[in-house]
């Protein structure tokens, strides 16, 4: 499992999500990814607090546009001032050094490998490896993690 945050800058004050309304500016994520989505369900929320509808959110979010394809990407911006604040994996925020997580999600994720390639050395030894993870800022290994289901 991983935890999803509001990334910022420590001096930064996001005490809640209607905060970000309030004139600073966004990283966003990719269409498609999940993160994007559950940043959509964020700002869906927003709307219904405030009032607003969802094209008015998208309008007034400045940075909305501004849009990244990954979390180290999400990260960076907000590290070195391009952005206020963006939505992210806590871990990678974490490991950067210097920047502020606030929490919105625990997501339990899986890996998906197709029949053709579990038996490529590299995908056996990311098998091998995954179960044996310690203890990561951000994340939670489950039980099960490494396990190999099939259909």
């Amino acid at each position: 499992m991983r935890l999803l945050g509001i990334v910022h800058r420590p001096y930064l004050s996001i005490s809640d999500l209607t905060d970000i309304l309030g004139g600073l500016r966004m990283v966003n994520r990719n269409p498609g990814s999940g993160t994007r989505l559950a940043t959509e369900l964020l700002l869906n929320g927003i709307a219904r607090y405030t009032g607003y509808s969802m094209d008015e959110i998208r309008r007034i979010v400045k940075g909305y546009n501004d849009v990244v394809k990954t979390h180290v990407e999400v990260t960076e911006k907000v590290a070195r001032g391009l952005a206020d604040y963006g939505i992210a994996i806590a871990g990678q925020a974490l490991t950067m050094g210097g920047l502020t997580v606030k929490p919105i999600a625990l997501e339990e994720f899986d890996i998906v490998v197709s029949k053709a390639s579990i038996n490529k050395p590299a995908v056996r030894e990311f098998i091998r490896r995954i179960g044996k993870v310690g203890l990561r800022p951000g994340y939670i290994m489950l039980r099960n993690t490494g396990e190999v289901y099939s259909r």
